[in-house]
């Protein structure tokens, strides 16, 4: 399925004539907070794949195997579904499986190098490199495909990023523009220019309200979400991709084909994680969030503490939101405090929860119909909550508020 439009677009693949994974002989750097992870698409001579990683670049894991060509241009996760999401180069493909590789799926066909998940409303947003070029929107399964913006004129758009703090949609194009719109496509504002180069990759700090990109050249550069305050980024040696761990106060990137690296989100301190190879998409696993039982929500609130001043992070769900990603909206730091709410409906009389990437300490769980009230003491290494313990039991349909007093892990 090799189209001009995309070869116009996609940078030349350079082979190295000896390539192979090497993580042993690194000195650790220091990792994110437990069990995150950071997951890419790299290629060889040989081979294509998906594999994942600690942050430190240890425990390498192969997830898929794709064959010589095929790479992976785009890879976005839903850690708390359990699925990973990927396009192919190769065969046109958007695809999704089970974070270990495990129940590959094919979604849809489009060629795109810009793929992003909001979770927490069941979306998969990509930029489509076909005729006619749009953004598109889909549900997480693949049905339901919607047509949200027509790139006008010869541009060919690329990486795109999701503000969901704001509800703003982000992309890049090969003529050096980078534009945004609404969630639903509405408002389309075009915030950088820089003229006939590409946008080779694109990241947003929403939290600190600023955007990364490589273009045309070796250099990362940043401004504010709405375009202005452009500067470049003191690292040298970008290329496709680039990833944001804004916790942590790290950038991730591709070190032109020889592994990947990390740097502070300035710059500096520039480190190997991943060597030998080259990454054409890397995805990180950050998320603080959970799946809930028993009841759907329809409003979420992630609300961080009040000594770091941040807007919170609002969710609106409805019936059959029962997953939600604080992450998503907030940069989290390894043990900060974090406090979620939860406000539905009873499925049924027992209803509890299931948290990744975030350690309880109290539950609270109220039915607002009867107002019972139960308070839970969540033991350290518990990420479970069960409130239909000591027979607190309610009816399906009563109004539930579940309030969760906790903290992201420490490493």
């Amino acid at each position: 399925m090799t189209q001009p439009m995309r070869q116009r677009w996609t940078r030349p693949l350079v082979m190295l004539a000896v390539v192979a994974l090497v993580v042993g002989g690194l000195a650790p750097a220091k990792s994110g907070a437990a069990g995150h992870q950071i997951y890419w698409g790299g290629y060889d001579f040989s081979e294509s794949y998906i594999r994942r990683a600690n942050l430190d670049g240890s425990a390498v894991e192969l997830l898929v195997e794709l064959g010589p060509g095929n790479f992976v241009p785009s890879l976005a996760l839903h850690i708390v579904g359990g699925k990973m999401y990927w396009s192919e180069y190769q065969s046109g493909l958007i695809r999704r499986a089970n974070l270990d590789g495990s129940g590959i799926e094919d979604l849809a066909t489009d060629d795109t190098q810009g793929l992003a998940l909001d979770a927490n409303h069941g979306k998969l947003y990509w930029a489509s490199q076909s005729l006619p070029r749009q953004i598109r929107r889909a549900n997480l399964d693949g049905s339901g495909i919607e047509n949200l913006v027509k790139i006008t004129g010869t541009a060919v758009p690329g990486p795109l990023a999701l503000d969901l703090l704001h509800g703003k949609v982000y992309w890049g194009t090969d003529a050096g523009i980078i534009s945004r719109a609404n969630l639903n496509g509405s408002g389309v504002q075009d915030l950088i220019n820089q003229g006939p180069a590409y946008i080779d990759s694109l990241a947003l700090d929403v939290a600190h309200g600023k955007m990364y990109w490589c273009g045309t050249g070796p250099l990362i550069h940043r401004a504010n979400l709405d375009g202005s305050g452009v500067e470049d980024v003191n690292i040298s040696e970008c290329s496709t991709p680039i990833a944001l761990d804004v916790g942590n106060g790290k950038i991730y990137f591709d070190r032109n084909v020889f592994g990947i690296r990390r740097a502070n989100l300035d710059g500096s301190g520039v480190e190997d994680v991943l060597t030998g190879f080259s990454a054409s998409s890397i995805a990180l696993d950050l998320v603080s969030g959970g799946v809930v039982y028993g009841f759907y929500y329809n409003h979420a609130i992630c609300k961080p503490p009040q000594t770091k001043p941040r807007q919170p992070f609002s969710v609106k769900g409805g019936r059959g939101s029962q997953t939600f990603d604080c992450a998503a909206g907030l940069a989290l730091s390894p043990g900060e405090d974090l406090k979620i709410t939860l406000k539905g409906v009873a499925l049924n009389s027992g209803f509890g929860g299931s948290l990744v990437g975030y350690q309880p300490t109290t539950v609270i769980c109220r039915d607002l119909t009867t107002e019972q009230r139960l308070k839970l003491v969540i033991p350290p290494g518990t990420q479970t909550f069960d409130c239909s313990a000591r027979n607190f039991f309610v009816n399906p349909g009563d109004s539930l508020k579940v309030t969760i007093n906790g903290f992201v892990p420490r490493e």
